[in-house]
């Protein structure tokens, strides 16, 4: 649980409260046909630095054996829910090892539902996870003699994605029986049946909010709510929205992340906490997953893997003069090992300054520009030249095609100019 009177302090990594916004109606009563691991990377990286790290924080202080319950609502084919178990085991379990979790996923389709309970998905599905977690958790398909194991080539990636759409998703990659230890799906309308709870995790992501209009929005929404135990955590999509004022009638707070590692600006308006019947005391552990991890010399997963990544990236694209040189500069001092991914490092003070910055710089740039009517002036002389020019070729436009129907005795031939030709049998006179 958190302190929601202490939260609003930094910014730059951390949350605030604020009001909720108004509900975006849904248009249409069609839904998507494919859903994949790792939909909006920054929400994820929200749920894993405060939602599960304070929900187990929580449960490990009530007691040996306690179990997170967690609900996904319209979980598709069950990629969402599998994914919070691979967050699990990747970030959490070996730091709570007494503290189990314990995932339900619903959907109203049948089809999707038994999708997710083989847990058999296409590469497409894939494609947003890292290598070594296709490795980790799940069981590559057996592929053609010459064919390497990992991410498909440009051209079999197309393949997949044609035969996807062709509803024929070919080779499948198996979710392993780790992943699916305390995983559990049900077929459910939510309209008009929900599972008893409670929950201390309840995820409607592009679900509730974008399929139902009010007020059948609410009452949905508020019977979600009332199986959330207090200080647990309600999870909407990125662009979904609650009902204005709904979480003021019914005990929620906004939980704003802005974490160093998202985007210098993108704050996720996407987390709600359920009020907790009596606050936790201060001091107690860290606030966030990355802080804890940081504290012992460690980084969060997702930067980690991101800086593998560009090494990766950087090293396939380097010939061997650009490595030597490369490392030239390290033994020389010239360049720092990490210099290459310090943009991605910078803390919300120094990006702050640097935007000072450039906002100083951008000032004395535009202080000599031409005055405003004058600039007003050019740009009105601009569009009346481009007016003029764009109705010329119009005409010259339409003069062409109207041409192209004329029968072939009717086109204008164009006329050749003849040259004079001076007559050199008449002698020019003589100079006097």
């Amino acid at each position: 649980q958190l302190r929601h009177s202490s939260v609003t302090a930094p910014l730059a990594h951390g949350m605030e409260t604020s009001p909720t916004r108004e509900p975006t109606l849904v248009r249409s009563p069609s839904f998507q046909k494919f859903s994949r691991f790792n939909r909006d990377a920054s929400a994820w990286i929200a749920v894993a630095d405060v939602v599960l790290w304070a929900t187990a924080q929580h449960a490990s202080d009530q007691g040996r054996g306690t179990q997170i319950s967690c609900w996904s609502c319209g979980c598709s084919s069950g990629e969402e829910v599998y994914y919070l178990s691979m967050i699990w085991k990747r970030a959490l379990a070996s730091i709570f090892p007494s503290t189990g979790l314990k995932l339900l996923g619903t959907d109203m389709c049948d089809e999707k539902i038994e999708i997710a309970r083989k847990g058999e998905y296409p590469w497409y599905s894939l494609k947003g996870l890292p290598l070594d977690w296709h490795e980790e958790y799940f069981e590559a398909p057996n592929f053609p003699a010459g064919r390497a194991k990992g991410r498909p080539k440009a051209a079999e990636r197309l393949e997949a994605a044609k035969a996807f759409a062709e509803q024929d998703p070919g080779p499948s990659y198996k979710i392993k029986e780790s992943v699916k230890s305390g995983v559990s799906f049900l077929q459910q309308d939510v309209t008009e049946e929900m599972p008893e709870g409670p929950f201390d995790i309840i995820l409607s992501r592009y679900a509730v909010c974008l399929y139902l209009q009010s007020p059948q929005l609410s009452t949905v929404l508020a019977d979600m709510v009332q199986r959330l135990r207090p200080g647990g955590f309600l999870v909407i999509g990125a662009k979904d929205h609650l009902p204005n004022g709904f979480g003021e009638r019914f005990g929620l707070s906004a939980v704003d992340y802005r974490g160093e590692e998202v985007s210098s600006s993108e704050v996720l308006r996407c987390i709600f906490q359920k009020t907790p019947l009596s606050l936790p005391s201060p001091g107690r552990r860290a606030q966030f997953y990355s802080q804890f991890v940081r504290a012992l010399g460690s980084e969060p997963y997702w930067i980690a893997e991101r800086k593998q990544l560009e090494r990766q990236r950087l090293a396939f694209r380097m010939n061997q003069k650009s490595r030597d040189l490369m490392q030239m500069a390290l033994d020389e001092g010239r360049r720092k090992a990490e210099s290459l991914f310090a943009r991605g490092s910078k803390t919300r003070a120094e990006w702050m300054q640097a935007r000072e910055v450039f906002q100083e710089s951008k000032k004395l740039s535009t202080g000599s520009s031409i005055p405003k009517e004058e600039r007003a002036s050019r740009l009105k002389s601009f569009l009346k030249r481009l007016e003029q020019d764009l109705a010329e070729r119009g005409r010259r436009t339409l003069a062409a095609q109207l041409e192209q129907f004329l029968p072939s005795g009717f086109k204008k031939k164009k006329k050749k100019k003849k040259k004079k030709k001076k007559d050199r049998s008449t002698p020019s006179p003589a100079p006097a």
